[in-house]
C-alpha cells in the first residue's frame, strides 16, 4: 500500500509531501510501515530533477502559496503495481513545470524489510497535459492476457493557490495504452473526460472487465460540490471503454 506523508515544516510550508509504503496481510490489516519514505523531495531533490520532474526552490518546498506561482507541490497519491513480491512499480502525481502535471513512475526493489527506488523513470506525459496543472490520483488497470492497460486520473486546471473554486475545473479522465510507459491515448475519439460532471475526483475501479469493456467506478465529490454533497461518496456508476466507448455521457449508468 502506498501513501502520502505530509510534514508541516512551519513558516507557511504545510504541504511538504513524501512517498511512503506499508505492508498489509491478506485481511487488509497493517503489519509494516516503512520508517523511511521511498521518495522525498528534499532528500532526493537532485535525483528527481535530473529525471525530468519539476520541483520548486528547495528552501520553499511545501509552500502554502504554491510553487513559483503555480499550485502546491505535486508529489503525492502513490499507486502500486506488483511485478513480483520483491519488485513493485509505483506511480504518483507529479509535475514537469510549475503549472504542468504529469505522472511519476519508479521501480521499487525490496531492501531488508522495506523498499527503495531501483529506478526513477522519466515523467509519463498526458495527452494535452499542458492544460492540466495537476494530474492527480493515478490508477492503473491491466489485461495480462492482451497487454492492454487503462490509466484513470483526476485532472485539475488550478493556476494558483487561492484561486476561487468557481474558476477551477476538475475532471475524471481515462486513457489506454499497450504499455504502462505509454504512449497513452484518450479512451475514445471524443476525448479523455469520463463525464462532464466536474465535481467527481479521485475515482477508483470497483471492477474492471476487459471482456465486456466496462469499468465500475466509485468517486468522492470534490470540495467544489454543494455544501451538502462535498466530500461525500457519489453513486457508483459504470463506464464503457474500448470499442464500446460511447460518444456521449450516455455511456454512464448509475447503480
Amino acid at each position: 500500500m502506498g501513501f502520502t506523508g505530509i510534514k508541516n515544516l512551519g513558516n507557511g510550508r504545510n504541504f511538504f509531501q513524501s512517498m511512503g509504503i506499508a505492508s498489509l496481510d491478506r485481511a487488509g490489516k497493517l503489519i509494516q510501515v516503512d520508517d523511511v519514505p521511498f521518495s522525498c523531495p528534499d532528500r532526493d531533490y537532485e535525483q528527481i530533477r535530473a529525471a525530468g520532474y519539476y520541483l520548486g526552490p528547495k528552501d520553499a518546498l511545501g509552500s502554502d502559496d504554491g510553487e513559483e506561482g503555480g499550485p502546491i507541490l505535486g508529489w503525492r497519491d502513490p499507486y502500486l503495481v506488483e511485478e513480483t513480491p520483491d519488485r513493485i512499480h509505483a506511480f504518483w502525481s507529479a509535475k514537469t513545470s510549475a503549472r504542468e502535471g504529469c505522472v511519476a513512475h519508479a521501480a521499487l526493489a525490496r531492501k531488508g524489510q522495506g523498499f527503495e527506488i531501483e529506478r526513477l523513470y522519466p515523467p509519463i506525459k498526458i495527452p494535452a497535459g499542458e492544460i492540466y496543472t495537476q494530474t492527480e490520483v493515478p490508477k492503473f488497470y491491466s489485461n495480462t492476457q492482451t497487454g492492454s492497460h487503462l490509466m484513470l486520473i483526476s485532472s485539475c486546471d488550478r493556476l494558483y493557490e487561492g484561486q476561487p473554486d468557481s474558476q477551477v475545473s476538475k475532471r475524471l479522465r481515462l486513457y489506454t495504452a499497450g504499455s504502462l510507459r505509454g504512449p497513452w491515448h484518450p479512451y475514445r475519439p471524443e476525448g479523455s473526460h469520463v463525464t462532464n460532471d466536474d465535481k467527481l475526483f479521485g475515482a477508483s475501479a470497483i471492477s474492471c472487465d476487459f471482456i465486456s469493456q466496462e469499468l465500475c467506478l466509485v468517486a468522492p465529490m470534490s470540495e467544489t460540490a454543494s455544501p451538502e454533497d462535498r466530500l461525500t461518496i457519489a453513486p457508483i456508476f459504470k463506464l464503457s471503454f474500448g470499442t464500446k466507448a460511447s460518444q456521449s455521457d450516455t455511456a454512464l449508468t448509475r447503480r
